[in-house]
């Protein structure tokens, strides 16, 4: 089943972390490695501005029915080690699970 059980019930606390007391309604989240966006999907239930980062086409792939629900969540795809955004562009970032290489 992988980290989908997991993710889903960690969800709401990493996104009360990310967003240390800021107006969801008003927040800019990016989720970084986003998977099929169970962290993403409870920022985005919260109000938040979401952009959906994964490296694989594949997660988009399950996270794109998120982007009917919501009309505040964006996906891109991207690679966490060069974000395509500029300094300071959101208010609140997660990473869940996602993992990057060790050099």
């Amino acid at each position: 089943a992988g980290f989908g059980p997991l993710t889903s019930q960690a969800a709401p606390t990493l996104v009360d972390a990310a967003l240390g007391g800021l107006d969801a309604t008003r927040a800019t989240f990016l989720d970084v490695a986003t998977g099929p966006g169970f962290v993403a999907d409870e920022a985005a239930s919260r109000g938040c501005e979401v952009v959906a980062l994964d490296f694989s086409s594949e997660m988009l792939a399950l996270a794109e029915p998120l982007t009917r629900k919501h009309a505040k969540l964006t996906l891109k795809q991207g690679d966490a080690q060069a974000l395509p955004f500029a300094d300071e562009s959101f208010d609140a970032v997660t990473v869940a699970f996602g993992r990057l290489p060790e050099w």
